[in-house]
């Protein structure tokens, strides 16, 4: 799939076929382990070079290379046919050797001419060799060079080797793989604007590990880049959509930011929301057929995609696997590393407004800045719906949001209805899916609108920045904008609307993508009140230990919004069934109902109810001896000096254990030493 035949490269024209060199020689002294900048480079084609056109100085005397045989090698680079008869008024013009000659003897140095045009086998080969060491003569006693000549056949050999060479041609000749690239700007950033990575205070870089470490931007690029090189785990990069997680990715390759970047020549990207042409899986099948050393940089990387590919990564050592996405689920893999990227101030955003909108002035970039929370995706959107002369110091979140949403085109309430509508879920289908749910015209039926009506609001807030989309997948974003859209969307939708659409569906996942945007709309009255009658005797939620698989997620997805409400229904199913039938093996969410209480146990007021309820699943699977049960640990965990996942103080946690220490019961005593023993490790 990347291989370019020896004649399409009869396509470059003199500019692409230096370059193509050049990049070639790069690509190949990064696989050596030899700097970049001994390949030198540059000036038009036309002008004088001495007789080299590409040079490689390795400062290495133990250098010894394939394509690039020498630590100093020279080469010519010609479109044109080069016969004996050109090569020799090419090396010396005029009858008189090229001075460049003297010095690569001098060094032990070899000398290469590369001709497109040429294909030669046989004696046509061994003439123009002939050819070039006839005209060496008079400096062979000043050292050892070697010569070589390189055809079509050797260039496109060369190329093989290198993929991420092999896409830049591709790109060059007009035949790209469809979505795939080379190390470039893999962001959105204009082609006449910097991309220059703006290393100011405002991110935070989390690295994986106990002891969790924050870094800010250069210093986590340098750790991140010893992940990739140091280990065979697939690398995530995961944080809040506009953070700038996919520049972060790029500036692994830059040398301008910090020292030792990783091979940009290895580098091989793909945006996995515009369904890139082969799949990434074949991509990395040939890779590893081919035993070809890349890095592949997959971005929008859905989390079963990632698992796929990590899993078939970790068996290989010349592949490494970066991949990007906006969230990450809890059953990640163990061959991967999870990187963090929070957000921490506005200070990046706030320059990188001021570098592409200079004429907003300050006051406006930082306005810009504040309302946008850091988000640079969402700054350079409103940035570029305000005008220079408008002054928005003034400016309400109201009217920020209105100018971020409507841009520079006119106030359309229709629209305004659609996205609330859209923002209503966490993601959508455009596609029907299999069980007949159409998604796009179940969310339009809410707002009194057509499905076509629907994807045209969708399509405008694509270009709006405020729409993303994976193949036919779509979400509104970032946070900041889908959950103010669905706060609206709560308030103008009867209750009873949303319910009676989305409880009713064949499929469950709409359902789910509309509990998880509940689950970040805590302050809204609306969305308690959906979910307290969910989890209110009778409602959708309450019987947790009957519930399928789907409901299960739906319950966790809203337990945020409501924690004391879940902790009530598993309180009163737990009175109302049999202990062995709730807390015992019997009842196949148990598992999922007590990972559930260890999160509703961070809120202190909730903690000792949360450890009672826990402390009975621990005793019933102690008693059952359920192989591989991590409640218990999980439940210890609680009790931790640090990293315990809950605000309950030392007070709170004393009183829990005791209760459990002191019991008269065997069981329940064996279950608070655990929660003590955990509680003064402290190292």
């Amino acid at each position: 799939m990347f291989d370019i035949t020896k004649d399409q490269l009869l396509q470059l024209n003199d500019v692409d076929l230096r370059e193509l060199v050049a990049r070639l020689c790069e690509a190949e002294l990064r696989v050596a382990g030899a700097p970049v900048s001994a390949v030198r480079w540059a000036g038009a084609q036309t002008a004088a070079d001495g007789g080299l056109d590409v040079e490689c100085r390795v400062e290495h005397d133990a250098y010894c290379g394939d394509f690039v045989p020498r630590a100093r090698t020279g080469f010519q680079v010609k479109k044109p046919s080069m016969p004996p008869k050109r090569i020799a008024r090419e090396m010396s013009p005029k009858g008189q050797l090229r001075p460049v000659f003297a010095e690569l003897a001098a060094s032990n140095g070899c000398y290469v001419i590369v001709s497109l045009d040429d294909d030669p086998a046989g004696t046509a080969v061994t003439r123009r060799y002939n050819a070039m060491r006839s005209q060496l003569n008079e400096v062979r006693a000043l050292g050892d060079v070697r010569t070589d000549f390189y055809g079509r056949s050797e260039l496109a050999n060369w190329l093989r080797q290198h993929p991420a060479v092999q896409l830049w041609a591709r790109d060059v000749l007009g035949i790209p793989l469809d979505g795939w690239k080379p190390f470039g700007r893999w962001t959105k950033t204009p082609p006449s604007d910097s991309d220059e990575l703006i290393c100011k205070a405002g991110l935070q870089i989390l690295l994986p590990g106990r002891n969790a470490t924050e870094f800010d931007i250069e210093p986590g690029i340098q750790e991140i880049r010893n992940l990739v090189r140091t280990s065979n785990k697939a690398l995530r990069i995961v944080g809040l959509s506009g953070v700038g997680k996919s520049r972060l990715v790029q500036a692994l390759f830059e040398d301008s930011v910090g020292s030792d970047p990783l091979e940009r020549s290895q580098a091989i990207y793909a945006d996995l929301g515009t369904d890139p042409t082969p799949s990434p899986r074949r991509m990395l099948a040939q890779l590893a057929v081919d035993r070809r050393p890349a890095i592949l940089v997959m971005d929008n990387c859905p989390v079963d995609t990632h698992n796929l590919l990590a899993g078939e990564t970790s068996a290989t050592s010349n592949i490494h696997l970066i991949t990007i996405e906006y969230d990450i689920r809890e059953d990640k893999p163990e061959v991967t590393t999870v990187v963090r990227v929070n957000v921490k101030g506005t200070e990046i955003v706030e320059a990188l407004v001021s570098r592409r909108f200079p004429n907003l002035g300050r006051v406006n970039s930082n306005k810009i800045a504040e309302f946008s929370g850091g988000n640079a995706r969402l700054g350079l959107a409103l940035a570029d719906a305000v005008d220079h002369e408008e002054n928005l110091s003034e400016f309400s979140n109201e009217q920020l949001f209105g100018r971020l949403f409507y841009q520079r085109a006119n106030h359309d309430t229709h629209l305004l209805a659609s996205a609330q509508a859209l923002a209503l879920v966490y993601s959508y289908s455009i596609r029907v899916d299999e069980d007949g749910v159409d998604e796009l015209a179940t969310l339009a039926s809410l707002v009194g609108q057509d499905r076509r009506t629907l994807y045209r609001a969708t399509q405008t807030l694509i270009g709006r920045q405020l729409v993303q989309q994976r193949g036919h997948w779509r979400a509104v974003m970032p946070p900041a904008v889908s959950n103010r859209l669905a706060a609206g969307a709560l308030d103008n939708i009867p209750p009873e609307d949303l319910r009676n659409t989305l409880e009713n569906l064949p499929s469950a996942r709409l359902l789910k993508s509309f509990g998880k945007r509940l689950g970040y709309l805590h302050n809204h009255d609306r969305a308690q009140q959906i979910i307290r009658s969910w989890l209110s005797p009778g409602g959708l939620l309450h019987a947790v230990e009957d519930l399928d698989f789907d409901r299960i997620q739906l319950c966790t997805n809203v337990a945020p919004v409501a924690p004391d409400a879940v902790l009530d229904a598993i309180e009163t199913r737990a009175k109302q069934a049999q202990p062995d039938r709730f807390f015992g093996e019997a009842n196949s969410n148990a598992r999922a109902i007590a990972i559930l209480l260890c999160s509703i146990a961070y809120d202190a007021a909730l903690f000792e109810r949360c450890i009672a309820l826990l402390a009975q699943f621990v005793t019933a699977q102690h008693r059952e001896q359920w192989p591989e049960s991590d409640v218990a640990t999980r439940l210890s965990a609680l009790f931790a000096l640090y990293l315990s996942g809950t605000e309950a103080g030392p007070d709170l946690r004393e009183r829990a254990i005791r209760r459990f220490v002191f019991s008269t019961r065997r069981d329940e005593r064996h279950t608070g030493l655990g929660m003590l023993e955990v509680a003064l490790k402290s190292g």
